[in-house]
């Protein structure tokens, strides 16, 4: 049964045709997944499906009493109420049923005979219970820490929430009441890796229909099974997940390719004919001429398929290579007036380090790289930087743009020595182009603010990259192009990201930042959640008890205490070792680098003293795989 229904939607700002012709059906229980572009029309068409806008042309159908939810990217919240009240009014008439309820059992006090009450009171706890009223305040508290709310939050006022923790309230009072379709744009903004892994579980079991707009294809692999992509002004229905459609994509538009240059060349080849049946200038060549002219205007012809080019030119090259330890944190405390954030953080950046660093919402991480930076003093402890370290920053609020530049100004800054002409090349090659180049910083969209953002890291040529949530605001095809530069740098990485598909295809290491402190995993993210995994097996398994009658049961709990504490500390070896041999590998790839330079292999000194540092280094290396191997 179709939900609702889109056809032949159009719509245009001013010149600016966004919309062409567009039709999208919604079935019962599909998970619809839009994608394409920024400003491709994504939010247009949701807005234009809830009503909120009205197209040029085409029509909305809708099922007969349709219950239609969305999440739009901004929306007003009352303030004077706290965030657990706020969500409870989606529960209004259940805690009127109950009030009700309490109003009969006072009466039934009174006159505890009456037949007419216990009727009442009978027909109204059924009602209750057929509703879950007992239920609903044990499903909101879990939809809210589901999103990353604690405890201690449900009390807050809403008018202290920031705005991210406002789109977390909104979207979790939608999912409250169960909807037969829901359209969401961008949901998983502004939620940590473990709260957008709950919502995609939770819509991954949700009854309805979803439709939801993402830039995020960890999430989009793992909740739709339909992709509808939005692409000049055009919508293309693909019934696969997003890897599948990547394929598919690519597959349909050689066939239609293929298609249409065979087509050009039918055409090419009656034109030719015709043309030398015209200039023979028989009448019999004449008619033939004729006959075919109307043979090739009865042809439709095939629109050529448009394939998108149009990406980032992004390279990031250091000027220097830095020296092999990085950064170094040694006992790094920070507080918030006298509310300590974190403290005695312990860590070693090496170089060609990707780190990716997760950890919930509000826990430190952009206070951290802040520290980093010297934007904040820590409380106690040092931070070293090593040799040569020139480091470039990106920050997710995009604090670095000054917005009374226009961007000709803002890039024109940075390397005041070279001419228009480059500035201009280097802005369209972030495809900034034609008289975009003379806008003010301060009107750009996120999107824009992150390209001009990243244009300015390039431009640094720094050879340690401290980077906070970088795929923000940016589009599936510029994340893309990111991440293949960053592949391709040759520099260090520190990231700071919730987006796990750029985690699994940049990171080679992963620091996970919990109220203990930091943990280093050696892997991309997928890596770290198979060891994450491992651990959480040994901890249950610790946990067991092995007998269970009462006289045994504190012995077997101190074996369970003691097998626990031997795991969980070869579980710390185990890791410590693959940090050791990450190490130990990378000094031996620069020792066979140096060894190639000039200005060491002509002399034998240098050379044999690195000779001799590799001979070390080897035999460790051979002890810490023996060591590890045992621990397997």
């Amino acid at each position: 049964m179709i939900l609702l229904s889109g056809k032949n939607l159009s719509k245009s700002f001013g010149v600016d045709e966004i919309l062409k012709d567009i039709t999208i059906n919604i079935q019962e229980g599909e998970k619809i997944g839009v994608v394409g572009n920024n400003g491709a029309g994504k939010s247009t068409l949701f807005k234009i499906l809830t009503g909120e806008m009205k197209a040029d042309s085409g029509e909305i159908i809708t099922a007969r009493d349709l219950a239609l939810g969305s999440l739009r990217q901004t929306r007003e919240i009352p303030e004077d109420i706290t965030l657990y009240d706020y969500c409870l009014e989606s529960f209004n008439h259940l805690i009127q049923m109950e009030k009700n309820l309490r109003d009969i059992e006072a009466s039934l006090a009174v006159t505890p005979g009456s037949e007419a009450l216990m009727e009442r009171y009978a027909l109204a706890l059924d009602e209750f219970n057929l509703q879950h009223g007992y239920s609903y305040e044990s499903y909101t508290r879990g939809i809210l820490l589901g999103l990353g709310f604690s405890e201690e939050d449900f009390t807050r006022s809403v008018d202290s929430l920031s705005g991210g923790q406002r789109t977390r309230l909104d979207l979790a009072k939608l999912l409250l009441i169960p909807k037969d379709l829901l359209l969401l744009d961008e949901p998983t903004n502004h939620l940590d890796i473990e709260a957008v892994g709950w919502l995609e579980n939770f819509l991954v079991q949700y009854a309805g229909a979803v439709v939801l707009i993402s830039h995020d294809r960890f999430f989009l692999d793992r909740v739709v099974t339909r992709i509808y992509e939005v692409e000049q002004g055009h919508g293309q229905l693909y019934p696969t997940d997003y890897s599948g459609y990547i394929a598919m994509k690519r597959e349909r538009y050689e066939i239609n390719l293929k298609h249409y240059e065979k087509q050009q060349l039918k055409i090419r080849q009656e034109e030719n004919l015709i043309r030398s049946f015209k200039e023979r200038g028989t009448e019999k060549l004449a008619k033939r001429a004729r006959d075919r002219e109307h043979k090739l205007n009865r042809i439709i012809p095939l629109e050529k398929p448009f394939w998108s080019s149009r990406r980032l030119n992004l390279n990031f090259h250091p000027r220097v290579k830095s020296g092999y330890e990085v950064l170094k944190g040694e006992g790094l405390s920070f507080s918030f007036g006298a509310e300590p954030l974190f403290k005695d953080l312990e860590f070693t950046v090496y170089q060609g380090d990707r780190i990716g660093l997760i950890g919930a919402n509000g826990i430190g991480k952009t206070t951290l790289f802040r520290l980093l930076v010297g934007n904040l003093a820590p409380g106690e402890g040092r931070i070293t930087y090593g040799h040569h370290v020139h480091t470039g920053y990106y920050d997710q609020e995009l604090d670095n743009l000054n917005p009374h530049h226009t961007l000709m100004e803002e890039i024109h800054s940075l390397i005041p020595h070279k001419d228009e002409t480059v500035v201009r090349n280097y802005l369209g090659a972030f495809l900034f182009v034609g008289d975009e180049v003379f806008k003010q910083v301060a009107v750009l969209s996120g999107g824009e603010k992150s390209r001009l953002s990243l244009l300015k890291l390039m431009l640094s040529q720094n050879n340690f990259l401290l980077l906070d949530e970088p795929t923000n605001h940016l589009d599936i095809i510029s994340r893309e192009t990111l991440e293949n530069a960053l592949l391709n740098y040759e520099g260090t990485l520190f990231a700071i990201s919730h987006d796990r598909y750029f985690l699994n295809r940049v990171c080679n290491k992963i620091i996970d930042f919990t109220k203990e402190g930091l943990t280093v995993y050696l892997g991309n993210y997928d890596d770290y959640v198979l060891k994450k995994e491992r651990l959480r097996r040994i901890a249950l398994e610790a946990g067991e008890e092995g007998e269970t009658t009462k006289t045994s049961r504190k012995e077997a709990q101190r074996k369970n205490r003691r097998a626990m504490t031997h795991r969980k500390n070869q579980e710390a070896v185990l890791l410590a070792l693959e940090e050791t041999i990450h190490r130990l590998e990378s000094r031996v790839e620069e020792i066979h680098e140096l060894q190639c330079l000039e200005e060491v292999y002509t002399r034998p000194s240098e050379m044999s003293r690195l000779a001799e540092e590799l001979s070390t280094i080897e035999e460790d290396l051979k002890t810490a795989y023996a060591d590890w191997e045992k621990l397997l």
